[in-house]
């Protein structure tokens, strides 16, 4: 029986960023994954409206589980692109779970899932990363209000616990956010790197984090009188980060009802 694998992404309008993060892990599972039928959908209604006034159309979940049904597919393997397990990752498998008396579908786990996920990452952004004296590095993630939100404090503590006491993760809608870590830099570093923990640098990287408002971290960071140091390229465009997915497709397991 033929397969076919699902990417689920949340998203993104940003042409260069998509190519660069979401489109380059498509390719490399479409590398390793020959003679498989590959179909591509978005979580976000906003942006695949956005897409699609400029002529690009992205299925949601959906329509491109309608359309693989329609084309014959019966074991498809779901792979999100989602950093964790958070509402959009419910929100997927709740969409799925109506779908599991058509095919067998097999769900692959988002980014930073595992324990090992985040040993391997906090090694990963600490090698990317050098120390520097009287410098500090901030990774933004976007946050959330669902419990996966301890995936981010998780993070900061191991990467904490090897000998980063430099290297911190703040959330912009969760926990911690800047103004709870803020405290403990001010007084210790002349200078801040802040960099997204985001699969995409889209939207809150160029606004939240980089951008000239008065409440982007940028602005913030630089009234408090410490230099900052942008850097505007998503996890998605270090293949050693697009590898966890491709892990995971290899770790995947069937829907539970």
């Amino acid at each position: 029986m033929p397969q076919a694998i699902l990417v689920a992404s949340f998203g993104t309008r940003y042409a260069k960023t998509r190519a660069n993060t979401i489109g380059a892990v498509e390719a490399e599972i479409r590398k390793a994954y020959p003679g498989h039928h590959i179909a591509v959908a978005y979580t976000s209604r906003r942006i695949r409206h956005s897409l699609a006034e400029i002529g690009i159309h992205i299925d949601a979940p959906e329509q491109a589980m309608e359309r693989l049904l329609a084309d014959g597919f019966r074991e498809i393997l779901v792979q999100p692109t989602y950093l964790i397990c958070g509402e959009e990752y419910d929100r997927l498998l709740h969409i799925l779970r109506g779908y599991q008396k058509r095919a067998s579908i097999r769900v692959g786990l988002p980014m930073l899932a595992t324990s090992r996920d985040l040993c391997e990452a906090s090694a990963l952004l600490c090698s990317r990363f050098p120390q520097e004296a009287g410098v500090c590095t901030i990774f933004m993630g976007h946050g959330s209000p669902h419990p996966a939100n301890a995936v981010y404090p998780a993070l900061a503590y191991r990467m904490q616990l090897s000998g980063r006491q430099d290297l911190w993760v703040a959330t912009v809608d969760g926990y911690p956010t800047l103004y709870d870590i803020l405290p403990q830099l001010k007084t210790k570093y002349r200078k801040v790197r802040l960099a997204p923990l985001m699969l995409v640098a889209g939207e809150h990287a160029f606004h939240d984090m980089a951008g000239e408002n008065p409440k982007s971290w940028k602005s913030v960071l630089q009234a408090t009188g410490m230099a900052v140091e942008l850097i505007l390229h998503g996890l998605g465009e270090d293949p050693d980060f697009r590898a966890f997915y491709l892990r995971h497709m290899t770790e995947a397991k069937p829907l539970c009802s």
